[in-house]
């Protein structure tokens, strides 16, 4: 028998191939990862930034929970 061709699955380059993929694969999700981290900790901040007085914030969880009827 010949012996194993380059995409069998069983030869050095196809291992290459799969070891490359993998690496690239895991630096990949980690840079993703700290993007996400760092664009996620920024709204965070921005949404406790939010400027709300008090009676704002209880106007708008009173629209929230329904106790308040807007008609247009």
């Amino acid at each position: 028998m010949a012996g194993a061709g380059p995409y069998s699955g069983t030869s050095t380059l196809a291992l290459v191939a799969r070891v490359t993929a993998v690496t690239l694969g895991v630096a990949y999700g980690s840079m993703k990862l700290a993007v996400l981290k760092v664009r996620f900790s920024s709204l965070i901040t921005r949404i406790h930034d939010f400027p709300f007085s008090g009676e704002s914030l209880r106007f708008s969880q009173q629209c929230a929970a329904g106790a308040v009827a807007v008609s247009l």
